[in-house]
């Protein structure tokens, strides 16, 4: 019995300092950690063909998300400017509200943000769209 205490204490120790090194990213340091690359948007209820198009548009485009809290979106093709804004997370970080120069505020609801992907949907009045990234 004292043999399998002991064992457990060292095994318990163990995991206490493997689970002590790993530390969790905040929502804030993975959306800014590296720009992101649209890998798909799809819509079930939208025209495709709009669908398709900005697919394509932002098909090379990078999403810079800055600490500071500002974003870029640049593209390679140089037919087309930059975009940027601001973004915030809302109070709960389900959520996050964009602001691009001289629109209104966007709100976008994250499906995913871990170190590898990052996806959202957006809804207006056409429909609602899963925009999903990589890096």
């Amino acid at each position: 019995m004292k043999n399998f205490i002991q064992k457990t204490l060292v095994l318990l120790a163990f995991t206490s300092l493997l689970l002590g090194g790993c530390t969790q990213l905040s929502n804030s340091e993975l959306l800014t950690s590296e720009p992101w690359k649209l890998t798909d948007l799809t819509s079930n209820d939208a025209d495709q063909d709009f669908v398709d198009l900005a697919k394509a548009l932002y098909s090379d485009a990078t999403f810079d998300y800055m600490a500071s809290g500002s974003f870029e979106i640049t593209f390679t093709d140089t037919t087309f400017t930059a975009e940027g804004g601001t973004w915030a997370f809302s109070d709960d970080e389900t959520e996050l509200l964009i602001t691009q120069t001289g629109e209104p505020t966007e709100t976008l609801s994250i499906v995913t943000l871990d170190e590898d992907n990052f996806s959202y949907n957006f809804t207006d009045s056409t429909g609602t769209y899963l925009f999903s990234f990589g890096h």
